[in-house]
């Protein structure tokens, strides 16, 4: 989305994960196309997953403190 004035970004509560991005009016339609891929067919291979297990383990116990 970087290339088409966007970004991306989301977070994680304690209910629920907000995924956001922004980009250009003109890119949109391809852009929420590309996004929606992410939740219609995700990718799960397991160096990401113990990743992003690692940064959500790592937030919750800085929150802790």
């Amino acid at each position: 989305m970087g290339d088409h004035g966007g970004e991306t970004n989301a977070n994680t509560g304690d209910d629920e994960t907000n995924f956001h991005f922004d980009v250009t009016s003109a890119n949109f339609p391809e852009a929420i196309d590309i996004f929606s891929q992410f939740f219609k067919e995700p990718i799960f291979n397991k160096a990401s997953i113990d990743l992003e297990m690692q940064a959500v383990d790592s937030e919750y116990n800085n929150g802790k403190s």
